[in-house]
C-alpha cells in the first residue's frame, strides 16, 4: 500500500485502502501521520522516509500562507492544503520522532528540519492560528464530526496541537532553534490554559466542539447523528501518548481527569455498556451502527485510554473482543482478506444483526488507522516509552488474561542511541531481557514500582 520505487513520482504515497475499496486511491492525511509514527516505533524507518518525503513535496500553502494538510491527497494530482488540523499534527509528531531515531547525517533530517523551520512551516501556523484566539479551529471528523461541514474548536484536535507543539520543540531545542522552541511552549501552555476553560463543562466532562466564532457549544452539531457518545473523544488521552508518555496519571497530566470522568461516562451510556459486558466491544456511537465498531476511533482509541487509565480487567475484555473479531468476524460480514490476522475497518456484533443494521465491509482489510491503532495497542502493552530523552523507560501493561507476551526485535532509543531489544515478562513480574548492545539507562516501572538498571544487556530477574 506504499508506493516504493523511487523512479516513481508518487513514491512514497500511502493508498489507505487496498484497490477496489473505498478510498483506495487517496491517501488520508491522519492515517498517514499514525502509519508514520508506527512505521517509526517498528524500525520500519525507510519505509516512514519515503512517506514524508512524499507528504512534505505534496504539501501545499494555505490563504494564510502556511503549509497545512488537506483531508487527503489523491494519488496521480497535485497536492493541496487544507484545515484538517489532526492530520497536520498527527504529521509534524510522526516526524519528530523519525528525526529523533535517524542518524544525524540521514538526508531526511535535513528535510525534516527545513520542514519545521521554513516560513511556510506549518508549526507557524498552529502558532499564527493560537495568537488569533485562545484555541484552534479546524475541520474534518475531528472538527465538528463526521459529515459536519466547516471548521470547529475541537477538544481532540487542540489536545492535539498541544501534543504537537511540545513534540515539536524538543526538536527545536536539540537543534539550536532555542527562542522557536520556547514560542511552541509557550503555545502548548496557553493551549493547556484554555482547553479545560472551554472545552470542559462544569461537571468536568470534555465538550466535543464549540463553535468558532461564540465559542459556545451549538446543539445542533452536539447532537448529530455521529457526534452523540462519540467514541473519538477518547482520542485526548490516546494521542496525548505520542508526545507526553505512558505514565500520564504520574504526571498528573493537564486533561486526564476529565478524560477518565469522560470515558466513565461514555461506557455508562446503556447500549455501550450492555455490547461491551456482553462481548467486548466499545461502540463508537450511540446513535447509530449499534454494537459496531472499528478498531482504530472506537476499540483502538478505548483500548489506550483503558491502558493510560489502568483499567486492565476492561482491557482484557477489549483485548479479547479484538483478537476474536479480527480472526473470525460474524458470519453476515463477508470481508475479502489474504489472511484472519489483517485488521479491517468496521466490526460488528450479533447484536449489530439483532437491530438489522447493514453489514457493510466499507475500507475493508488493511486500512490504514485502523491497522495503526492497534499496532500502538500492542506497542503500549509492551511498554517501551520513546518520549524520555536521557533513560530507556519501560512501563509495560498486561490484561488480565495475558500470562506472558514476548517482543522481539523492538527499536528503542536511549541518549541519542538506537537498541535492538527482546524482551519477555509474565504476569507474576519474571522479565527476561536482552539488547543487542549495553543501554546505558533502563528505568523499568511495574506495579506501581520502580526498578533501575545502568549500562546493562542482558536482564533476567523475578521481580514479584
Amino acid at each position: 500500500m506504499l508506493e516504493k520505487d523511487k523512479s516513481n513520482p508518487e513514491c512514497g504515497f500511502l493508498h489507505t485502502s487496498l484497490p477496489d475499496f473505498i478510498f483506495d486511491t487517496t491517501s488520508w492525511t491522519r492515517d498517514a501521520g499514525t502509519f508514520l509514527r508506527e512505521c517509526v516505533l517498528y524500525g520500519h524507518l525507510e519505509e516512514a522516509c519515503l512517506n514524508l518525503d512524499y507528504l512534505i513535496r505534496s504539501v501545499r500553502t494555505n490563504g494564510q500562507g502556511f503549509y497545512s494538510f488537506p483531508e487527503y491527497f489523491f494519488i496521480g494530482q497535485d497536492g493541496g492544503s487544507g484545515s484538517e488540523l489532526d492530520g497536520t499534527c498527527a504529521i509534524l509528531i510522526g516526524a519528530s520522532i523519525l528525526s529523533r531515531y535517524l542518524p544525524a547525517d540521514h538526508p531526511t533530517q535535513k528535510r525534516i528540519r527545513e520542514f519545521f523551520l521554513c516560513k511556510e512551516s506549518p508549526i507557524r501556523f498552529i502558532l499564527f492560528r493560537l495568537n488569533e484566539k485562545p484555541l484552534i479551529q479546524g475541520s474534518g471528523e475531528f472538527g465538528g464530526g463526521c459529515f459536519v461541514p466547516g471548521e470547529h474548536i475541537n477538544v481532540v484536535q487542540n489536545a492535539l496541537a498541544k501534543d504537537t507543539l511540545v513534540s515539536v520543540s524538543r526538536r527545536l531545542a536539540e537543534w539550536g532553534e532555542k527562542a522557536f522552541a520556547d514560542e511552541c511552549l509557550k503555545g502548548a501552555d496557553k493551549i493547556a490554559a484554555n482547553l479545560p476553560r472551554y472545552l470542559i463543562d462544569k461537571d468536568g466532562y470534555f465538550i466535543w466542539c464549540l463553535d468558532p466564532e461564540t465559542y459556545q457549544p451549538n446543539p445542533e452539531v452536539l447532537g448529530s447523528l455521529y457526534n452523540v457518545g462519540t467514541g473519538l473523544v477518547n482520542g485526548v488521552l490516546a494521542m496525548a501518548a505520542d508526545a507526553e508518555g505512558l505514565l500520564l496519571k504520574e504526571k498528573n497530566y493537564y486533561t486526564y481527569q476529565a478524560a477518565d470522568k469522560t470515558f466513565e461516562k461514555l461506557y455508562q451510556t446503556p447500549e455501550r455498556k450492555y455490547c461491551f459486558d456482553k462481548y467486548g466491544v466499545w461502540t463508537q456511537f450511540d446513535l447509530t451502527r449499534p454494537g459496531c465498531c472499528s478498531p482504530s476511533y472506537g476499540q483502538g482509541y478505548a483500548m489506550q485510554a483503558m491502558i493510560l487509565t489502568d483499567r486492565m480487567d476492561m482491557l482484557a475484555k477489549a483485548l479479547k473482543f479484538l483478537a476474536e473479531g479480527t480472526y473470525s468476524p460474524i458470519p453476515e460480514l463477508k470481508l475479502e482478506r489474504k489472511s484472519p490476522y489483517e485488521f479491517y475497518e468496521r466490526m460488528y456484533t450479533p447484536y449489530s444483526v439483532e437491530k438489522k443494521m447493514d453489514i457493510e465491509v466499507g475500507c475493508g482489510a488493511l486500512n490504514i488507522v485502523n491497522v495503526a491503532e492497534p499496532l500502538k495497542v500492542a506497542r503500549m502493552m509492551v511498554g517501551w516509552d520513546f518520549t524520555e530523552e536521557d533513560k530507556l523507560l519501560f512501563v509495560p501493561k498486561l490484561p488480565s488474561n495475558i500470562t506472558e507476551y514476548c517482543a522481539k526485535d523492538m527499536l528503542v532509543l536511549c541518549r541519542k542511541e538506537t537498541f535492538t531489544v527482546d524482551v519477555t515478562l509474565t504476569g507474576d513480574g519474571q522479565l527476561t531481557l536482552h539488547s543487542d548492545k549495553p543501554v546505558p539507562e533502563i528505568c523499568f516501572v511495574w506495579k506501581g514500582k520502580e526498578h533501575s538498571w545502568k549500562n546493562v544487556a542482558d536482564i533476567k530477574e523475578k521481580l514479584g
